[in-house]
């Protein structure tokens, strides 16, 4: 594996890891899907340049994922431009990232540390200065097991918490990362494989673009689950995700260019808890959970809505599809779904 990513170009996933589930966390062209510690739009030590996220060095700020993870797998490479090198690999870590870290030091190189323990270092697995290396990392429960250069160097038990954020650390070294990609275990796609219907959608690339009243609907396997997607809009663009698919509105999110932010549940009396929302034309990361009859939205980051009765919607409980609609120029990506298991 290790041989046959770093001969491809700096983001492009292999065909065999593209049908295996997983997708790119970095698009080699910005910093999409990712957010800076401190807020700041562009910060001095960080930069994309050449399809690689070069770190120039510095304390702060760290780099961090949008989305929060539970069950993963995530793979990427990482090469040291000098001696005595300092970083580090935040897993299922705090927002603004911190704990959980996987060390990325030079004579540290693998250590776990900044609240979970049990992983330790193995710098004899890590390749010279200015060599590629490839880490992989996989989290299933409470289990995390940590492969460098496709050796398996440690798996911990009692690891915690069950969901949290991905992240780079800055430190006071110069170090360059590529091909970072992740497939998030038990979501399946929302793709052709479960489509009811469609239409006014169009497709460019991996997004879909509402027209006027673009409608797209898919098979829905459970009463218990989660969904999750990236929206982008324009000004007055809307749309909505109507858990009961076609037979009613009631239990529908509401998400676009709306006054109040996107999460309510307009049909049953639910208002997002604060406007959370990106600026226009920025991609904003929704999920959705119901289970046992209760909703909970969260937005960027924020519950915007939760324990919002579905009880009140009593077509719900016979729907068997999830439908999306859009109109204005609304954009969808990287829709996903799943089961909730009792």
């Amino acid at each position: 594996l290790v041989g046959v990513v770093s001969a491809l170009p700096a983001q492009e996933i292999s065909a065999e890891e593209k049908k295996d589930g997983f997708v790119s966390l970095f698009n080699g062209k910005d910093f999409t899907g990712w957010r800076f510690t401190d807020n700041s739009a562009t910060p001095a030590n960080w930069k994309v340049t050449d399809g690689l996220i070069k770190l120039s060095g510095g304390g702060k700020p760290h780099l961090a994922s949008q989305w929060d993870y539970d069950d993963f797998e995530i793979r990427m490479e990482w090469r040291p431009l000098r001696q005595n090198y300092n970083s580090g690999f935040y897993i299922r870590s705090a927002r603004n990232v911190g704990p959980n870290q996987i060390n990325l030091a030079q004579k540290a190189a693998g250590n776990l540390m900044g609240g979970a323990k049990g992983g330790k270092a193995v710098p004899e697995l890590q390749k010279p200065v200015m060599e590629w290396n490839e880490w992989r990392v996989r989290a299933v429960g409470d289990t995390l097991t940590f492969w460098c250069n496709g050796k398996q160097a440690w798996e911990v038990k009692d690891f915690k918490p069950a969901r949290g954020y991905v992240g780079l650390q800055a430190e006071g070294a110069p170090i360059d990362f590529r091909n970072i990609r992740i497939k998030e275990l038990g979501y399946e796609p929302l793709d052709a494989s479960r489509q009811l219907a469609s239409s006014g959608w169009k497709t460019e690339g991996d997004t879909l673009l509402a027209s006027d009243a673009s409608q797209r609907s898919w098979k829905r396997p459970a009463r218990n689950f989660v969904v999750r997607l990236e929206w982008k809009a324009v000004k007055g663009a809307q749309g909505q995700v109507q858990l009961a698919g076609a037979k009613t509105r009631t239990a529908a999110v509401v998400l676009g260019d709306l006054p109040e932010g996107s999460g309510a549940l307009p049909g049953l009396k639910s208002k997002p808890s604060k406007k959370a929302d990106y600026p226009l034309e920025q991609w904003n990361y929704l999920e959705i959970e119901v289970k046992d009859n209760k909703a909970r939205v969260w937005l960027n980051g924020t519950v915007v809505a939760d324990k919002v009765d579905l009880t009140k919607a009593p077509e719900l409980a016979e729907a068997d599809s999830l439908q999306i609609v859009g109109s204005g120029g609304l954009q969808l990506r990287r829709l996903r779904l799943k089961e909730i298991k009792p």
